[in-house]
């Protein structure tokens, strides 16, 4: 019997230089948003049952819409209250990322941002304790000031889109003489839509915070260049596929944005470090 011949293979848990110096997607802060956001949808889909339960009729339901169209105003108020912090754990968890990239590109060891620290924190940096031992980002504020607006819109269009859909699919019932059951289920059925929205509006928005944090770092720090880093799996786009190594100036992105910005791309930017060009 011939002997078996063995294939030698790699060993786990070591990562590469690209691995190791990557900024990750804030997956963890993704979840979050979408766990307070489907907590807002569970409490507006018993809105619509309760209405729903005491129509007998598909056209005294139709006279609810606005009644649900009132009570949509406070739609997502816990939501958007955690916001602000979500922006800030997004850009506390880039600096994470963006401290170690810095010491691998250029063996420079950078304080960490202002972001991580409380007012009046005392930061302890290479044995030294001070009161302003880190960088200041005084764009930050206004950054999330704006992410949290769009958000905040973001949010409050849910109900609004899905109240449309259940005035249309209520409509229908009346002129065409539904059952009430008929119109309840119709409406239960659809319940994935304003879910699949949350998890779009979370998802897209937390890389699109990540993205805008990555690139001011970059130009904080002089950085003019870098290059498209993606997922490289089966998820990732053609386009984003295509650009995997090219280098883009840091003003010029592409037409879909920068790596993080485009809906749901999990891209990033390798910084370039020649810092003196």
């Amino acid at each position: 019997m011939a002997e078996t011949k063995k294939t030698k293979q790699p060993k786990q848990g070591k990562k590469s230089k690209k691995e190791a110096t990557r900024w990750l997607y804030p997956e963890s802060v993704n979840i979050d948003y979408q766990s307070v956001l489907f907590s807002s949808l569970d409490d507006w889909f018993k809105k619509i049952n309760e209405q729903l339960s005491q129509a007998q009729i598909p056209l005294d339901f139709l006279s609810s819409i606005s009644t649900l169209s009132y009570l949509s105003a406070n739609f997502g108020a816990d939501a958007i209250n955690e916001l602000a912090g979500f922006f800030k754990q997004v850009a506390i968890t880039n600096d994470g990322f963006w401290v170690k990239m810095v010491k691998i590109g250029t063996n420079t060891d950078l304080a960490p941002a202002e972001v991580n620290y409380a007012p009046g924190d005392s930061v302890i940096i290479g044995g030294t304790t001070g009161i302003d031992v880190y960088r200041s980002e005084p764009w930050l504020r206004e950054m999330q000031t704006t992410w949290v607006q769009e958000n905040t819109q973001l949010i409050k269009s849910i109900p609004k889109q899905h109240l449309d859909d259940v005035a249309k699919i209520t409509q229908q019932a009346v002129d065409e003489g539904w059952r009430i059951e008929k119109l309840r289920k119709a409406i239960q059925d659809r319940f994935h839509i304003p879910e699949n929205r949350a998890v779009l509006i979370a998802t897209d928005q937390i890389g699109k915070a990540n993205s805008a944090v990555s690139m001011q770092r970059m130009r904080d720090y002089g950085i003019r260049k870098y290059k498209w880093r993606g997922a490289m799996d089966s998820r990732e786009r053609k386009e984003h596929v295509d650009r995997e190594g090219e280098e883009f100036d840091i003003d010029h992105p592409p037409e879909d944005g920068p790596p993080g910005y485009p809906i749901r791309c999990r891209c990033w930017p390798e910084p370039v470090w020649d810092i003196a060009a």
